[in-house]
């Protein structure tokens, strides 16, 4: 059975490598997760780049010496989005939850490349320093997927599309994902069930993939190039790669369980020699050795 962190890099990989591609082949920007003002100067040159980064991000995830630099590449990038073309737009339109969406799916990318280095770090950096961005990564996933979940609240009926013709209660069934993507983000940030609730958001997101993303896009009814299938793999991949980290978390113990094993052992060796000593004395009617 595929590992989580292996699939997780895989899907991440293969979900920034590919909107890289379609960025590169339509001489654009990610459509909607980057959004890049069409004024700026040297756009043309700025998607050359762009897409050459995301690709060597992408492409380098998938080898074993280059992954940890490219995973941390990968979260630096996506920071610079969020910091350089999503804030902006959040600040001059607070209101518009669909900005607050994009950047969410940035950030969960983000996230998620950033627990994949926990992952993959080298020895040389410390258990402590990984642990602490390990926390960073997992309580930045949270707030995302819970604006996932609103969106899908708010917006259930326009999304109706999404659901596959043959099922029935399509309203209900966007409504019940909103509400487990809300559930999944709060046990995120609140440490409890992290790692089930992580295992089971990565669950429903492949499970979109498969079942709304790639349906759409081949009976013909996206029309452009598949972004979302690109981009919404890779938010899938790090979700994988979040519920991948989780497993490292040390596990707090209750009040007295601490000492658990290490306090065993060190009473072990504290009785052992007063046995020593109690074995070597003689009992009080034992005849002395030699008689």
């Amino acid at each position: 059975m595929i590992r989580a962190s292996t699939l997780g890099r895989l899907l991440l990989a293969g979900g920034v490598s590919g909107a890289a591609v379609i960025g590169l082949i339509t001489h654009a920007f990610v459509r909607n997760w980057e959004p890049v003002p069409a004024g700026l100067p040297l756009f043309g040159s700025a998607v050359w780049v762009s897409g050459l980064v995301l690709l060597a991000c992408g492409a380098c995830l998938l080898v074993p010496r280059a992954a940890p630099s490219a995973a941390v590449a990968l979260s630096l990038t996506m920071a610079i989005w969020i910091v350089i073309l999503h804030a902006p737009l959040l600040a001059a339109h607070p209101e518009a939850l669909v900005h607050w969406g994009y950047s969410s799916g940035v950030l969960s990318v983000g996230s998620g490349a950033l627990a994949l280095w926990t992952l993959l770090a080298a020895r040389s950096v410390s258990k402590a320093a990984r642990e602490r961005w390990r926390v960073t990564a997992r309580m930045s996933m949270g707030p995302a997927l819970i604006v996932f979940g609103i969106s899908h609240l708010l917006f259930a009926p326009n999304m109706t599309v999404l659901v596959p013709v043959f099922l029935p209660w399509k309203v209900q069934i966007i409504q019940a994902t909103g509400l487990a993507h809300i559930a999944a983000g709060t046990a995120l940030i609140c440490g409890v069930a992290a790692r089930p609730a992580a295992l089971l958001e990565a669950t429903m997101m492949s499970a979109f993939v498969l079942a709304v993303d790639i349906p759409r896009f081949l009976a013909g009814r996206v029309h452009g190039p598949p972004w979302a299938i690109a981009f919404e793999t890779a938010m899938t991949g790090a979700v994988w790669c979040v519920a991948a980290a989780l497993r490292r978390e040390p596990v707090r113990s209750a009040p007295g369980c601490a000492r658990g094993r290490s306090g065993l052992r060190a009473s072990s060796a504290r009785a052992l020699p007063n046995s020593k000593v109690a074995a070597a004395r003689p009992s009080p009617g034992a005849p002395a050795s030699g008689n």
